[in-house]
């Protein structure tokens, strides 16, 4: 059980561990799209997937749109053949209705079961959209509560049985709609890779913008980064505080750097009781790539790869529920990897590709709205729901049999959060669960 040091740095760092590594210093993980022969003391290893072999191929966007629809159709047909139903976890999103609605057109609305996160706090609350789109679909649909009872359910399921940490707080929603979708349904289609491989994150905007923010003046830069910190901090879902508070603290970094810091648990280096560590060795990419393209395949050879489909994976699993993911269809993820970034990101549209493929199966209003992804109300809960255990996990007594963290900068990091001078959220989430694998670990 002897921790692995790097693994603990990279996710302090980044909230997963990359591969190969894993918590454990003697454990090791298969590569991703490769499998591995034993034989005697001889091991080999034999890569069949390698997403830097898919060269970017120009090619004129009208065709691009027409090659993406067809694709998916494709995809959404190969995965929805068989005799039981489906299951689909919708958001109201654009890459969930997509889901749905293609589902329902191959099998039939009458197969197609959807479910969907219903949050107290309406801020993080997509259930009446979905709701909208079952009904006009004609699916089968059922809403999953997501409040101050089912939420410490969830976390104390996971935080037993997963057996590495899992910094990203809508594992926790998503292991209640599995559970709930097992009573209905053995198999579920989820949206991982949309935003990956057709670039549906605000960051990616970032990159665009950086360099134009990096070209103004030195007192310009300060009189923008000046205001924008004076704004009042906010415990809602994925505000415009929020987002531009992490770009100008990073905007005018080396573009890995930023991006790793965008999608990182947010820890400042004071963390490292040791010193900091230096940057996570990540697949960032051929190097003739531009920021946007390399930011794109970074995030699929790594965040989505080590996080995201992990986070499904263990969340699904914990109730039996398989899981597929249409978008990472092998002929659709090769196409969408081989498009030039200006395509997927087009001007200040994010997913514009997908968008405009879209159009065929979704209305405007639903390619239209902001995307706010699936998460919980950590925020508020670190200061009410799990206040207690909160200041168990992270008090200093506990930090000491962690030595790797230094108590003082958590100390001052929930003090800030708990005053509302800054929201932590992210950095104190990852660190809760971190301390609860911990304790786990250490048990007899």
């Amino acid at each position: 059980r002897s921790l692995d040091d790097v693994a603990v740095a990279e996710y302090l760092r980044l909230g997963y561990v990359p591969e190969p590594r894993t918590m454990f210093r003697a454990v090791r993980r298969v590569p991703a799209g490769a499998f591995m022969v034993f034989h005697g003391d001889q091991e080999s290893t034999t890569r069949y997937w390698d997403p830097d072999a898919f060269e970017i191929v120009p090619r004129r966007p009208e065709e691009a749109v027409l090659e993406t629809r067809r694709l998916f159709e494709r995809a959404i047909e190969k995965q929805v053949m068989s005799d039981v139903p489906i299951g689909v976890f919708v958001s109201g999103g654009l890459d969930s209705s997509i889901l749905a609605t293609e589902a329902a057109r191959v099998i039939g609305p009458d197969r197609v079961h959807t479910f969907s996160a219903r949050f107290a706090e309406e801020s993080f609350d997509e259930s009446g959209d979905a709701e909208v789109l079952a009904r006009k679909l004609g699916t089968r649909h059922v809403p999953v509560p997501i409040d101050d009872v089912t939420l410490p359910e969830a976390l104390a399921r996971v935080v037993r049985d997963v057996a590495e940490p899992v910094a990203d707080p809508a594992i926790l929603p998503t292991y209640l709609l599995a559970k709930t979708a097992r009573n209905h349904v053995s198999v579920v289609l989820s949206g991982e890779g949309a935003d990956e491989l057709f670039g549906g994150y605000p960051t990616y905007l970032g990159h665009k913008v950086a360099p134009i923010y990096d070209a103004l003046p030195g007192f310009a830069r300060a009189a923008i980064r000046g205001s924008i910190r004076r704004l009042p901090s906010s415990s809602k879902k994925m505000t415009i505080e929020f987002l531009l508070k992490r770009f100008v603290t990073d905007a005018e970094r080396p573009w890995l750097e930023r991006h790793l810091s965008w999608f990182g648990t947010g820890l400042p280096d004071s963390i490292f009781a040791a010193g900091a560590p230096p940057m996570p060795d990540l697949p960032a990419g051929n190097s003739h790539l531009d920021p946007l393209a390399a930011a794109l395949l970074l995030d699929y050879r790594s965040y989505l790869r080590d996080n995201l489909l992990v986070k499904v994976d263990r969340a699904t699993m914990l109730s039996s529920v398989e899981a597929r993911a249409p978008f990472l269809d092998r002929d659709l993820t090769k196409f969408a990897l081989s498009l030039p970034s200006n395509i997927r990101v087009r001007g200040l549209t994010t997913k514009w590709v997908l968008k405009k493929a879209a159009e065929k199966w979704v209305s405007r209003d639903v390619i239209d709205r902001r995307k706010r992804g699936l998460s919980v109300p950590v925020a508020s809960w670190i200061n009410r729901g799990l206040r207690g255990e909160v200041d168990r996990l992270l008090s200093r007594g506990s930090l000491m049999a962690f030595p790797a963290i230094d108590p003082v900068t958590v100390s001052r990091l929930l003090s800030e959060h708990r005053s509302g001078v800054a929201n932590h959220a992210k950095s104190l989430w990852s660190l809760v669960m971190l301390m609860y694998w911990f304790e786990n670990q250490t048990r007899p």
